[in-house]
């Protein structure tokens, strides 16, 4: 269903079904409920689920991306935000 929802998402500004753009990026992340509202933030969340630094992410980045934030350990989730505000990075 997740994926499904994706898709749709990814559809809506380009031909692309397969991955989403900044742009679509906080539409995403409130498919699985995490709202975020610093531009900033966002900004450096996406960059860090682009792992291949295309500017765009596919659903399996995605899906990689939002499983610490929503159900990773104590420890994931702070390794997680040490590396979304090292900005030297």
């Amino acid at each position: 269903e997740l994926q499904k929802q994706f898709q749709k998402l990814s559809k809506k500004d380009h031909k692309n079904d397969t991955t989403i753009t900044r742009k679509q990026f906080h539409e995403a992340l409130k498919l699985v409920k995490v709202e975020a509202t610093d531009t900033e933030i966002l900004d450096r969340l996406f960059t860090l689920f682009d792992n291949t630094g295309d500017g765009q992410i596919n659903f399996k980045e995605f899906i990689v991306g939002v499983s610490c934030i929503v159900r990773g350990s104590l420890e994931e989730k702070l390794t997680f935000s040490f590396h979304l505000f090292d900005v030297d990075k």
